[in-house]
């Protein structure tokens, strides 16, 4: 995906962290970690398509989980359920707002695409979650634990999640 400028990058980030630290404040009070991840997949799905963003299937099957599970683990969401469970705890937990969105997406798009048609096929803006994530104070905590075993942790976790979620896209998207 392309870059945002800048200040749509901060205006995106504004609009979920707010959002997000209410969930996060539900989680500390023993809410549920399935439900507060739900909710915050949620937060992100309508802040994209409130500022005219693609839901497409990378977004909402790979990068928006992407970006809670960064969040999970700075908050600490995520320590009840043993390490070796977590990607697909993240996945079970999620699987129900992607399939809501997916099918939210293609209600917008063929919506979407009416007007753009109607508008000289204008182009909606794409934009780069990693710079939405960094614009969230929360980044910093997640890059300040990083140790040398803590990388490690990450880099096998990375590699889990991204097989998790590329099962998770074929399982949910229709097979052509």
């Amino acid at each position: 995906m392309e870059s945002l400028p800048k200040n749509l990058t901060e205006r995106l980030a504004a609009r979920i962290r707010p959002e997000w630290l209410r969930i996060h404040a539900k989680k500390v009070e023993g809410a549920d970690a399935a439900l507060c991840l739900s909710e915050a997949y949620n937060v992100c799905a309508t802040a994209v398509k409130d500022i005219g963003g693609e839901l497409d299937d990378g977004v909402l099957c790979q990068t928006i989980p992407a970006l809670i599970s960064h969040w999970a683990m700075a908050m600490d969401w995520l320590s009840a359920i043993p390490e070796e469970q977590r990607y697909d705890y993240l996945a079970k937990c999620l699987r129900s707002p992607i399939e809501h969105w997916q099918a939210e997406a293609l209600t917008l798009r063929e919506s979407h695409e009416c007007r753009l048609a109607q508008q000289n096929a204008i182009r909606p803006e794409e934009f780069n979650w990693v710079q939405v994530w960094r614009e969230m104070p929360e980044a910093l905590i997640l890059a300040r634990s990083s140790t040398s075993n803590r990388q490690d942790v990450e880099t096998r976790s990375v590699t889990r999640v991204l097989g998790v979620l590329a099962t998770l896209r074929e399982t949910l998207l229709p097979v052509h």
